[in-house]
């Protein structure tokens, strides 16, 4: 007895419409709205890492820009961004000193912070001053987050391809 195995034309259309849908939701357009989301989840995640500080524009200066299709960057254009990130003072394992002036001034509240020194501060409830501080350790929010980006991003394009594996 011989069995014959062999595909109908049925099936065959059926698979070429299915082969033709993940070709489809595999292009760079068809994976946007994943890379998209991927993106969003990025830019929360930085953001709530990010400290706040008095003002809160370190936070607000996080975007999410579009390169192109499947293309985005989670980036933040604040220079105070490069000492949070990388630290200061040999990533803070050494000493700031001041480049022109006797001492540095550092201040201890909002008001003084944003407005500079004026007679009515205190010395030492509103600034100090100091002779040479120790550099800030650095954050490294941009690098942590990478690794986890890369773990984000193959999850969702994993529960993409089944999907459109299943034709859902």
């Amino acid at each position: 007895m011989i069995i014959r195995i062999r595909p109908t034309k049925r099936s065959t259309e059926a698979l070429k419409r299915r082969i033709e849908q993940v070709r489809i939701g595999l292009a760079p357009e068809g994976v946007d709205a994943i890379v998209a989301q991927v993106a969003g989840q990025t830019y929360r995640s930085v953001v709530a890492k990010t400290p706040k500080g008095w003002t809160g524009n370190l936070r607000r200066s996080w975007q999410i820009a579009k390169r192109g299709p499947a293309r985005y960057s989670v980036l933040n254009a604040s220079p105070v961004m490069r000492w949070i990130e990388r630290g200061t003072a040999n990533e803070g394992t050494g000493r700031i000193y001041p480049r022109f002036a006797k001492a540095l001034f550092i201040p201890l509240t909002r008001s003084a912070s944003l407005n500079g020194w004026s007679p009515a501060l205190v010395n030492g409830v509103d600034y100090i001053i100091r002779k040479s501080v120790r550099g800030i350790t650095p954050r490294w929010i941009a690098r942590d987050e990478a690794p986890l980006v890369r773990e984000r991003l193959k999850e969702a394009i994993k529960r993409h391809i089944k999907r459109l594996i299943r034709g859902n």
